[in-house]
């Protein structure tokens, strides 16, 4: 007997669906090692590139009369608030090209949240006639088994990538490029697991849901995320008192409730003072979570110190925000210097570590209140169809769906969102909501007029147009960019710029290309490129003071340069007048210039903003040496010596200073030493060969220069020493 032909809605229908439960899998495991940013806004790009082929395809089957025109959508209206007041946030952006793309490292921008709402809305509409509320979650699941390999072969160190690994992070970050990243995920999908575990009936599908229950957990641990470990630790007793209150099962309830009690006392134990002293409390995962008291270093002062300084971000513009994708630009205006001893000084902040906050600082209180709404009618919705559910299969799958947006939710009050969460919360959100009534029986394809048909046609054409122009386009200069940075290819970057001429670090990064060759030419070049990149995004101060520094280093070919850099660093100071780094760029330019009095009263504040600044304390000993200052100069020289030992600058400039002072033994001991790290210029051999001298060692102080004229032949201070 042959078997009926599926109806071309359902065959449709179903074609769709696949696409649309396999993304968040597909974005999770997604790297492209070619690009230079590789994880986050390589996985969105692809996510938007994949949600306008479906959406296309969506409308051409609408046009053809395959499918039925937009259907009631519950989050319909607080998804148009959200994007409405991100819209409004774009449209008075310090940044509009960074808020509607995203910035460059993340790529969470207006068109991102688009494309999230749309990729929410079309998995709403297609479970009513296909089982979405089971492949989404299921897809993801089974997407991480790879994930939880991939992440414990990385523990055993057999990785078969080679990866550089930022100094002093763990090497634990499966396909998500950060190990807080991957935890992120892994607080998302345990849930989920749990979930489809709960509802299994087969013993074998229930022990291999188990084992890999176990992977993730293990991974978790290994990714030393506190975070993570809080929110899923939270979120578990939770879920299981809920569980046991759905089932009328007493021992789950008993369950959830110890696990609370015993959290909230090992936490408590290994924060109290004499908890720190037990000697289980130094186990490496133990000592972890006993850093939570610790609120005056690390992570932990870094946040606080980003939260308040958030508020002030927040004050400036209250209503709309600074823009979508800007946190970093309006944290800038609003810099707090001791943040240096926290999280380093070359540390950009880029989020809030916080999402409400991040959310005010971005799009205001309008996009936090519409915010708001969308998050009260999603539980509000999820937790009156958890209660409407009878069957314990589908119990488990809402409270997994739940549990996993309340771990998401947690976890977003110390952590950024990623790429694999987003999509994964968005679909969540609809899987949660009651389902439409409608069903395939009621959708019935019509025949479409010539005028619809050639529509379609056009709306394909579109689609695949703007693929080509929002992901292959920029795909390509990327790959360009980060050819360019890996091969110090200046052409490569050249075509790049050609490719997406409105992407500012692009000539950014052109402009430190160029500036590496050292000649007139290339700092010509580097001007143009950091002027271009400052004209296209006049608010990052990075740029403006990358620009004084490139003029800073052409002024010693050509002095002329000094006025376009000291321009430059006020501009960068104008937007982030407490950056410590700005303002000792300001200082050398003033100390180049020769004004004395300038130089010094900015480098003065720039070691009161940061005192572990050796190069600041070292301009200063310049400073000083030039004004015959010695006893100041060898004692900023002593500073700069202890803050940077591996450098041969400040040793030198200290035994010069010594040498100045008469102190010829001392000065032997520091010159020698800094001779040994590398040669720090003629003056150097010339204060090294006259100590000699002056200690009656004349054979000793002719080698001494002649070492120097090897390095330095045209040195008038070395000839001067010859005997």
């Amino acid at each position: 007997m042959k078997r009926p032909k599926a109806p071309p809605t359902w065959t449709a229908a179903k074609a769709i669906s696949w696409p649309l439960s396999l993304l968040p899998a597909l974005v999770t495991l997604f790297l492209d090692r070619g690009t230079t940013t590789m994880f986050e806004p390589d996985k969105l790009a692809l996510f938007r590139a994949l949600v306008l082929l479906l959406v296309g395809w969506q409308l051409s089957l609408w046009m053809l009369r395959l499918q039925p025109g937009p259907g009631r959508w519950p989050l319909a209206w607080p998804a148009s608030a959200m994007l409405g007041a991100t819209a409004l946030a774009t449209l008075v952006s310090v940044a509009p090209r960074w808020s509607i793309w995203g910035s460059y490292e993340r790529g969470q921008g207006l068109l991102t949240l688009l494309a999230l709402v749309a990729y929410a809305y079309l998995v709403y509409r297609y479970r009513a006639v296909c089982p979405l509320d089971e492949w989404g979650p299921k897809a993801t699941v089974l997407g991480s088994v790879i994930v939880v390999l991939y992440s414990l072969a990385q523990a055993l160190e057999l990785d078969p990538l080679p990866w550089q690994v930022e100094p002093g992070s763990f090497p634990i970050f499966g396909t998500l490029g950060r190990s807080n990243y991957l935890a992120a995920f892994l607080v998302m999908v345990m849930p989920l697991t749990a979930g489809w575990l709960l509802a299994c009936q087969d013993r074998a599908g229930r022990w291999a849901l188990a084992g890999l229950l176990l992977g993730q957990g293990t991974a978790l641990l290994l990714t030393r995320s506190r975070g993570g470990w809080l929110a899923l630790g939270a979120a578990a007793p939770v879920a299981l008192v809920a569980w046991g209150a759905l089932r009328g099962a007493r021992r789950w309830l008993i369950t959830g409730i110890s696990l609370a009690a015993l959290g909230m006392a090992l936490l408590l134990i290994l924060n109290l003072a004499a908890g720190a002293d037990l000697p289980w409390a130094q186990w490496p995962l133990l000592e972890r979570l006993a850093s939570l008291r610790d609120t005056d270093t690390g992570s932990t002062a870094a946040r606080l110190t980003i939260w308040r300084a958030s508020l002030r971000a927040i004050g400036q513009r209250p209503l709309l925000g600074h823009g979508p994708g800007t946190f970093s630009l309006a944290f800038a205006r609003v810099y707090p210097p001791q943040l240096i001893y926290y999280q380093g000084r070359g540390t950009m902040v880029d989020r809030a570590h916080n999402e409400w906050l991040n959310l005010g600082v971005e799009t205001g209180t309008l996009g936090v209140a519409a915010a708001v709404w969308l998050q009260a009618t999603i539980w509000i919705a999820g937790l009156r169809r958890l209660k409407a559910l009878s069957q314990p299969a589908q119990q488990a799958h809402q409270l997994g769906l739940l549990t996993a947006l309340l771990a998401n939710g947690l976890l977003s009050l110390v952590s950024p969102p990623t790429a694999a969460t987003l999509v994964l919360a968005w679909m969540a959100y609809s899987l949660i909501l009651p389902p439409a009534t409608s069903d395939a029986q009621d959708w019935h394809p019509g025949r479409a007029t010539p005028q619809r048909q050639w529509t379609a046609v056009g709306i394909a054409l579109l689609t695949l147009a703007g693929v080509g122009w929002l992901y292959l386009r920029p795909l390509i200069a990327d790959h360009l960019a980060a050819r360019a940075l890996r091969r110090d290819d200046p052409t490569s970057l050249l075509q790049a710029q050609r490719w997406v001429p409105g992407q500012d670090v692009y000539f950014h990064q052109g402009g430190r290309l160029a500036a590496m060759q050292g000649t007139p030419a290339g700092f010509a070049e580097a001007e143009r490129q950091m002027v271009h990149a400052t004209t296209l995004c006049p608010t990052q101060p990075l740029y403006w003071a990358d620009l004084g520094l490139v003029t800073l280093a052409w002024s010693a070919q050509d002095p002329s340069r000094l006025g376009q850099a000291e321009a430059a660093f006020d501009a960068a100071l104008a937007i982030n007048p407490d950056q410590p780094l700005f303002l000792r760029g300001l200082g050398q330019v003033y100390l180049a210039a020769k004004r004395y009095e300038e130089a010094e009263s900015t480098l003065r504040r720039v070691v009161t903003l940061d005192a572990t600044d050796a190069q600041a304390y070292v301009s200063l000993g310049e400073l000083t040496y030039a004004q015959e200052r010695y006893d100041e100069a060898a004692l900023a020289y002593m500073y700069a010596r202890d803050l940077w030992p591996d450098s041969a600058v400040p040793l030198a400039g200290l035994g010069r200073a010594y040498h100045a002072l008469g102190r010829c033994q001392d000065a032997i001991v520091e010159l020698e030493s800094s001779l040994v790290l590398g040669p720090s210029g003629p003056l150097t051999f010339a204060a090294l060969a006259d100590c000699y001298r002056q200690m009656g060692d004349s054979d000793i102080a002719t080698g001494v220069v002649l070492r120097g004229l090897q390095l330095y032949p045209e040195s008038v201070e070395l000839q001067a020493l010859l005997p």
